[in-house]
């Protein structure tokens, strides 16, 4: 436990990544995450609606996926995070002060391009970071360390959101803007790590080149990842679903909340709960890794929360439901560091955040596709939704194992011909 806790505080000694868990949990801090549907729902909003709000947001991320990337790769990554952190503020600032559908439009497609924005180049500066200080191979703890203050924020966000929203469902976000307008701020005491700016060089894919000046355009990047890595493109679909479905439950718990005739005051105390044990999940994870291997840990965090979907489907007894909730929540996170970890290892160095919004990119359109769809469900059934849901991450987990073995395979393959070479 101590050589864990000691490698944890080697990675925060690299100031970016200090800088970027702060700015993690001042954007996280949003307390009307726990209301939000509710919040909507007053709004007059039906749950398709809900739904194409997201699809809205998966379309800015599809759109500006890859100018953001290559942007981040031209420009620098400082720039790109300062980008996303004021959209993050504006987007939320105009929904605290919006009554029209398509003001909400407008927010979700602001907030994708802050999303898109900060896609790659925060996982890109992280683990350039780390390279230049000579800590690459302690990539997955900085991770796990951006995931847990996403957590941390959500625990000291969910349960004042649920006590604020006894007095209004407006004020939870009025008071989120507060850290979303310091976010910004700190985003400016970022150091570059990007050292070629304002050229556009081509990889060359045929030899897989891995140089550090290296600028590529999208279908430079595309055709290198098809060709030569089209396992990282499966992977990134793989995990997009299962995120999508996740992502789903922050808006379906509350409705099963009411279901089970729980207090809106209590609603934060339960999230509480699950991102607390999710803070928890990103901690154990690179050790996880370590003792097992990322094929398992990450089956194991796609595998359970299908378990508990189902359950959640067919339980109607208030406590096991509220486990089964919980369960699905907090085992996903144990697998959001390692993937991050997983990307940045399999690609090169020189455009490493076009590639990542390129995977991206191919994320957005499988959250594009399949949000409205899961919104269309739950407006028809919500128990039959969650049965879907379930059996579709049993079906991911067992896809994503498999892709991983194969990517290990192959790296054991690489390694041993570099050793007899």
């Amino acid at each position: 436990m101590k050589k864990e806790l000691n490698k944890y505080l080697t990675v925060l000694k690299t100031r970016n990544v200090l800088l970027l868990t702060i700015i993690s949990f001042m954007y996280s801090l949003t307390f009307h995450n726990v209301i939000y549907t509710l919040f909507l729902r007053e709004r007059g909003f039906s749950f398709t609606q809900i739904f194409l709000l997201e699809t809205a947001l998966s379309m800015a991320i599809f759109v500006f996926e890859i100018p953001s990337g290559y942007l981040a790769d031209l420009f620098g990554r400082k720039k790109a995070i300062l980008l996303a952190t004021c959209c993050y503020f504006i987007s939320i600032l105009l929904e605290a002060t919006s009554f029209n559908y398509m003001a909400f439009i407008v927010a979700a497609v602001i907030s994708g391009m802050g999303i898109a924005s900060i896609s790659g180049a925060d996982s890109a500066l992280v683990y350039e970071s780390l390279a230049k200080d000579n800590k690459k191979e302690y990539s997955d703890y900085a991770f796990s360390l951006i995931s847990g203050a996403f957590s941390a924020a959500l625990i000291v966000a969910l349960p004042l959101g649920g006590f604020l929203a006894q007095y209004s469902l407006n004020l939870p976000l009025y008071i989120t803007c507060l850290p979303l307008a310091t976010a910004p701020i700190i985003a400016l005491f970022l150091t570059e790590t990007s050292e070629v700016k304002g050229k556009n060089k081509k990889i060359d894919t045929k030899n897989n080149i891995n140089d550090d000046s290296v600028r590529v355009s999208f279908i430079g990047t595309l055709k290198f990842l098809i060709t030569k890595q089209p396992l990282l493109i499966l992977l990134s679909i793989l995990n997009s679903l299962s995120f999508v479905i996740i992502l789903s439950l922050h808006y379906l718990n509350q409705p099963l909340f009411i279901n089970y005739k729980i207090d809106l005051k209590y609603f934060g105390i339960i999230m509480l709960v699950a991102n607390f044990i999710c803070m928890f999940m990103s901690f154990i994870s690179p050790g996880l890794k370590r003792k097992l291997n990322s094929a398992t840990v990450m089956f194991i965090s796609i595998i359970i929360p299908g378990f508990c979907l189902l359950v959640l489907s067919r339980v109607g007894f208030p406590f096991m439901g509220l486990f089964a909730l919980i369960g699905a929540l907090s085992f996903k996170a144990l697998g959001t560091p390692l993937m991050r970890t997983l990307m940045n290892e399999n690609i090169p160095d020189g455009n490493r955040a076009t590639t990542l919004s390129v995977i991206g990119f191919v994320g957005s359109v499988v959250g594009m596709s399949t949000k409205p769809l899961i919104g269309k469900l739950v407006d028809l059934d919500l128990s039959n939704t969650f049965l879907i849901l379930g059996v579709l991450m049993i079906v991911i987990a067992i896809g994503m194992y498999l892709v991983l073995k194969k990517l290990q395979n192959i790296a054991t393959d690489q390694s041993k011909k570099s050793t007899v070479a």
